[in-house]
């Protein structure tokens, strides 16, 4: 799982802006658990859950600009690992800022900058403090 710490940099009436470890992500608020609207943040998604290209227009989608840094073939899927959009490419002591995506879409080439998204249903939530993940929370995006 890609884990990222953040901080809470914006917020709006309907979304939150976290930035952290050079990822800036905005989350509609209904998909955030209520305990985590103030302080640090950790929040996670699977490799296989990141989508190229732009999203379908519907709510609760999560937009994220990388640029590849390595692409590890498995036959008829990758794992391609994408760099934060202010580094041209992640050296080795950046590789806890890296984001690693499954995609079986391999017309992708390391250096290019692309864009991706997620479902927010997919983020997962964790304290910062302990590690836990969150879990018990409502939401009227759910």
């Amino acid at each position: 799982m890609n884990v990222c710490e953040a901080a809470i940099v914006g917020s709006g009436e309907s979304e939150v802006g976290l930035q952290g470890n050079g990822w800036n992500i905005q989350v509609e608020r209904g998909w955030l658990p209520a305990e985590l609207l103030a302080g640090q943040i950790v929040w996670g998604v699977r490799p296989e859950d990141i989508r190229w290209g732009p999203p379908p227009a519907e709510n609760g989608r999560v937009r994220l600009s990388g640029q590849v840094n390595l692409i590890e073939p498995l036959g008829d899927t990758a794992i391609v690992h994408l760099a934060p959009p202010d580094r041209d490419m992640a050296s080795p002591a950046d590789q806890n800022r890296v984001l690693l995506w499954k995609t079986n879409h391999l017309g992708v080439t390391t250096g290019e900058r692309v864009e991706v998204w997620f479902e927010a249903a997919r983020l997962h939530w964790f304290d910062a403090l302990t590690g836990r993940t969150i879990r018990g929370f409502e939401s009227s995006k759910r």
